[in-house]
């Protein structure tokens, strides 16, 4: 939880990063091709079987390694468990782990203040902010503030370190592995399509999730008015259970983003069944107490308990 009366940070500025610019261009490029080609020569159903494996186990990876363990401390796990999130979550090729986690971290930090959080769509007004805030940031060089630039913890942390040594490597396998098992067709849509569809769905939580939607709700009713995060049904799916934004943001600790028992949300799933076989431990869950201050012009945290 940030303290608010924090000296002002000076925003950074912004030059275009060519490397990322044509990366990104040259994974949307042939990702469009997919879909053209798809129609000419339609995949065959192990292909649509790989794009299905491959996108739904690197996200989880992203989604309950990277984000809800490693940047919130929502759970604690067993090394070899640990090993295979970070594993999964390098092959959806979304960046190593020390970079993506301390970026999420300025993000929360932050929470959509222009000029500092580095992905608000409040950045720019009307659509130039929500592309901005989908892909706009990442094709800028950003240097994050000092405080984030690196981790002591990270650093020193042997997984985190192989798994940066060897991410590029990973990386490639993420494409090599459907071109081995399912040849032409399965690089252009268990790999290139497969993961262009996935960065596509997570930038959006940082697109969509903050423009459309509803605000999480305490347990007295009161709206979450400390930022501009929403709950969005599609990311909810799309996103396996990270469309519940405003959950995330008014409890950010919290493993489980859908509170209640019948909510979308297939990450909790998995670390609920992780938990009950005893290889995750500590799990944060939402606190039922939960109240929000309702003047969102307070300079203190948003969020009391009626316990605390």
């Amino acid at each position: 939880m940030r303290p608010y009366h924090e000296a002002v940070v000076e925003a950074p500025k912004r030059r275009l990063n060519p490397q990322s610019i044509a990366l990104l261009s040259f994974l949307h490029v042939v990702a469009a091709y997919a879909v053209w080609n798809a129609f000419r020569e339609p995949p065959s159903a192990k292909v649509w079987i790989l794009f299905f494996a491959l996108w739904l186990i690197p996200q989880f990876g992203i989604t309950i390694g990277y984000h809800r363990m490693e940047t919130h401390n929502g759970f604690k796990c067993r090394d070899w468990v640990r090993v295979v999130l970070l594993l999964c979550g390098a092959l959806a090729v979304q960046g190593d782990v020390n970079g993506w986690v301390l970026n999420h971290r300025v993000h929360h930090h932050f929470e959509d203040q222009a000029g500092l959080d580095l992905h608000s769509p409040l950045e720019y007004p009307g659509m130039k902010g929500l592309l901005w805030a989908h892909v706009g940031w990442l094709l800028c060089r950003y240097e994050r503030p000092i405080q984030f630039r690196t981790s002591r913890r990270y650093e020193a942390d042997p997984f985190v370190r192989w798994q940066r040594r060897w991410y590029l490597a990973l990386a490639g396998a993420s494409f090599a592995i459907p071109l081995a098992l399912a040849g032409w067709n399965g690089l252009l849509i268990a790999g290139f399509l497969r993961v262009v569809f996935g960065l596509n769905v997570a930038w959006s939580t940082n697109s969509i999730c903050h423009k459309w939607g509803s605000r999480a709700t305490d347990s007295a009713g009161n709206p979450f008015l400390g930022d501009e995060s929403r709950n969005n049904r599609l990311v909810e799916v799309l996103g396996l259970g990270e469309g519940y934004h405003s959950n995330h943001h008014a409890q950010p600790a919290c493993a489980f983003h859908g509170w209640t028992r019948f909510s979308f949300d297939p990450s909790k799933w998995v670390i609920q069944a992780l938990e009950r076989l005893g290889l995750v431990s500590g799990v944060r869950r939402p606190n039922p107490d939960l109240l929000f201050l309702t003047d969102p012009t307070e300079d203190e945290r948003r969020l009391v308990s009626q316990s605390s």
